[in-house]
């Protein structure tokens, strides 16, 4: 199908604009919680994106990616689970962020 040239200037307009909120949340994601959790929610985004062309777009789904989105989905769990034990032992990425912050902040009043 041949694009109008309002339809490309529609579609590269959304494009840009998505691409930039997209990139201003994933700034933010790693600005408050830190580049693990940006990963983290970088690669379950990829996976639901995978998981919704399966369901929006009728394909084959051999027993290969079944086995795959079963890895997947266990790693990603036992990442998480991994991830909370470290809270309770304080080590907590986002609390040493603040910590920092605010040994900045207390630096700063007193010069």
């Amino acid at each position: 199908k041949e694009f109008e040239s309002w339809e490309k200037i529609i579609y590269l307009t959304l494009f840009v604009t998505f691409g930039y909120l997209g990139s201003s949340c994933a700034g933010a994601i790693t600005k408050h919680f830190g580049a693990l959790s940006m990963s983290i929610t970088s690669t379950a985004r990829k996976a639901v994106t995978l998981f919704l062309s399966f369901l929006i777009f009728p394909k084959a789904c051999s027993a290969m990616h079944v086995m795959g989105m079963a890895t997947f989905v266990g790693a990603l769990a036992f990442k998480g689970v991994v991830s909370q034990r470290g809270n309770r032992k304080g080590n907590y990425e986002g609390e040493n962020i603040m910590m920092m912050k605010n040994k900045r902040d207390e630096v700063e009043r007193n010069l």
